[in-house]
């Protein structure tokens, strides 16, 4: 009798053992908290070198507006000269019809537009390179004695002009004060502001329009070729907040997958990724991030950052063009699957992030 009740109260022991040892394994189950903070699909291996198009080495070459690059060029040096180009194309739906509006309102003698044009940024930059290489000659005439419209070299301005027009002032232009010929090629334009030659201003603009327009056609057939380049070497960077709720360590593998829907075709993507720890500076921007060699390890209750990139880039996918034109769209579903270990009786989960809206998300490299 008492080897059975001995028998029974450790039964009962070992019960409530396991029973507590289950209860603790439950309550420090891996059941992390995240949210993701930016989506983007242009994170480039700066130094990959590339060929490119022989047309457009040789139109970079010999257009002053934009950056020259090399037959075969760093991808850093391709997307500097791509930024510029799109750069120049998002003012064009507001710049060529702003040249119209300014020259047909100076045929009326009214100067409105003209003000806007010149506070253009695009317009100025165009204006400057144009008259500095030559690209356009202004023809200078017999000044009267009497200014119309007062302009004058300001230093507080970066030695800018100011136009002192009647419906207010306007900012014109860049070193002046140091630079005496820049000044004195502009000075025959500023002239025809002064006197209010409105025939001299229309001719101006009419031929500055007509570069800007052959600019922006050949510009948009090289940022073209340009983007392709920049895309087939682009990565996609999913960056996260990753916090552990549990109160033991955990490790977070670092080889993670990326399904991804496309809603308008269909398709699907499965893309092997691997994880970057991120590293924020003063103002909390990011300034850097490095490769994670094996695996992420938190402690109980601590929380981190990290990228997750995919693996290949666009032109290495199987079907890169195609989970482009999916993330472009922004209609895109996507999936992310995690390996996470921890000690105890239950040592690996698979954890996933479903059904997130895969778009662009910005966030700063």
């Amino acid at each position: 009798m008492d080897y059975l009740q001995f028998l029974l109260s450790s039964l009962k022991l070992l019960g409530t053992g396991v029973a507590g040892y289950l209860i603790n394994e439950y309550q420090n189950r891996i059941h992390p908290f995240i949210r993701i903070l930016g989506i983007i699909g242009t994170i480039i291996r700066l130094t990959d070198l590339e060929k490119v198009d022989p047309k457009t080495i040789q139109w970079t070459k010999s257009h002053p507006l934009v950056p020259p690059i090399k037959e075969e060029d760093t991808i850093s040096n391709i997307n500097e000269c791509r930024k510029s180009l799109n750069t120049y194309l998002s003012a064009k739906p507001e710049l060529l019809p702003l040249f119209d509006e300014a020259i047909r309102e100076l045929g009326h003698k009214q100067l409105t537009s003209f003000m806007r044009l010149l506070r253009n940024n695009t317009f100025e930059t165009i204006f400057v390179r144009a008259t500095y290489n030559k690209l356009i000659k202004i023809r200078s005439f017999t000044l009267p004695k009497h200014r119309s419209i007062n302009y004058y070299k300001n230093k507080d301005y970066d030695g800018s002009v100011i136009i002192e027009f009647p419906q207010g002032n306007v900012i014109f232009g860049s070193n002046y004060d140091q630079y005496q010929y820049l000044f004195e090629s502009h000075k025959p334009f500023l002239d025809s502001i002064a006197y209010l030659r409105f025939d001299y201003l229309i001719s101006t603009l009419q031929v500055l329009k007509d570069l800007t327009d052959e600019f922006f056609q050949e510009a948009q057939v090289h940022f073209n070729h340009l983007d392709d380049i920049s895309n087939n070497h682009s990565q996609w960077g999913i960056l996260l907040f990753f916090a552990n709720n549990s109160n033991s360590p955990i490790l977070i593998d670092k080889i993670v997958t990326l399904k991804v829907i496309d809603k308008k075709t269909k398709a699907e993507f499965v893309e092997d990724c691997y994880l970057a720890v991120v590293k924020r500076d003063n103002t909390n921007k990011i300034e850097s991030s490095y490769d994670v060699d094996s695996a992420i390890v938190l402690k109980g209750q601590e929380s981190t950052e990290f990228l997750i990139l995919t693996k290949n880039t666009q032109a290495k996918m199987d079907s890169g063009k195609s989970f482009r034109d999916a993330f472009d769209r922004g209609t895109s579903r996507a999936t992310l699957n995690f390996t996470v270990e921890k000690k105890g009786l239950i040592k690996r989960s698979r954890i996933k992030l479903k059904n997130f809206s895969f778009v662009t998300r910005v966030f700063q490299l």
